[in-house]
């Protein structure tokens, strides 16, 4: 009794309500990317876009290659939807689809940018990096400094966490605490690992600076 009390153990039944919650959550979440998308298409007519002319095919450079746009695919189609549902790259995450959480973060020419509010059309002519691609110098100092703290704890919105911090190491080779939190702000965890992933980013320009990378 005096473990459940201090919330170190818990009983049956409450167990067995955060499982029916967590079950509840995924319904809705996948309800609202149903929603989302049935919205975008409603809305959308195809080949309806001032950027791309009638009858141009459309190219991405993603991850250092040349991917060419399907006439199948809207110009004005999230960039997030064509990384996933296209090319399959799911590292980058569909979470809030409206700006606020960062999980869906990539690096457009060197950038951090949330590809929910980027189309396609937009995104031609750019140099796009998902979490696939990022095999720098500054993002595998960033992994080992991830690894060493054990900073992911279900690890879903840290793709985005790591294009953000790449973003910022590039830009500010030493940031101290202030530059870090101004940096991440987009970027949210539920888990909270808030702490870890500053102390990382710390341990890896240290890292990088020693090896005068940056």
């Amino acid at each position: 009794m005096e473990l459940f009390r201090r919330g170190l153990i818990l009983p049956g039944p409450c167990l067995r309500d955060m499982a029916f919650m967590h079950r509840v959550h995924s319904i809705v979440r996948s309800l609202h990317l149903s929603v989302a998308r049935f919205g975008y298409y409603l809305r959308k007519k195809p080949g309806v876009d001032p950027s791309v002319g009638e009858g141009d095919a459309m190219h991405l450079n993603v991850n250092g290659k040349d991917v060419e746009v399907s006439e199948s695919i809207q110009p004005g189609m999230p960039l997030l939807w064509f990384l996933r549902d296209e090319l399959g790259l799911t590292g980058t995450k569909y979470a809030c689809g409206n700006d606020i959480c960062g999980a869906c973060t990539v690096l457009i020419n060197g950038r951090n940018v949330k590809s929910c509010q980027i189309t396609v059309a937009e995104a031609q002519g750019r140099d796009i990096i998902t979490i696939e691609g990022q095999d720098d110098t500054i993002a595998c100092a960033l992994f080992a400094a991830w690894k060493a703290l054990d900073v992911a704890q279900c690890g879903f919105c840290q793709p985005g966490q790591i294009a953000s911090a790449v973003a910022l190491l590039r830009v500010s080779p030493a940031p101290d605490d202030a530059d870090i939190d101004a940096a991440m702000i987009g970027n949210l965890c539920r888990c909270a690992t808030y702490q870890r992933i500053r102390q990382a980013i710390h341990r890896a320009a240290a890292e990088l600076q020693q090896a005068d990378v940056i």
